[in-house]
């Protein structure tokens, strides 16, 4: 949890799984929020759960999510596609699949 913008006008979230893990979850309190990461592995996916107080980028597996306060889903199959759905996307009951 890294800022962009002076203040954590703007976050930079990039979770990186490990194989030595199997979950793992993070909090940082902000003077916009609490900033909030979980992520968990099972043999056929990973699961981030993010939540943020502000505009995010979202970076996981090199992929970025530009997204704005909310909390998120995203799930990487280990097939390879991933989702993604959240309250502060266009559509929040959608899974965007990447």
């Amino acid at each position: 949890i890294t800022p962009i913008e002076a203040g954590y006008g703007k976050i930079k979230i990039q979770p990186i799984s490990t194989e030595q893990l199997d979950r793992l979850e993070a909090e940082l309190q902000t003077r916009r929020g609490l900033v909030r990461v979980k992520w968990s592995r099972t043999a056929e996916k990973v699961l981030y759960e993010i939540t943020t107080p502000s505009d995010t980028l979202i970076v996981i597996d090199g992929r970025e999510y530009q997204v704005q306060k909310g909390s998120y889903v995203i799930e990487r199959f280990a097939v390879g596609a991933q989702t993604i759905r959240g309250a502060g996307l266009e559509d929040p009951d959608f899974a965007y699949v990447c």
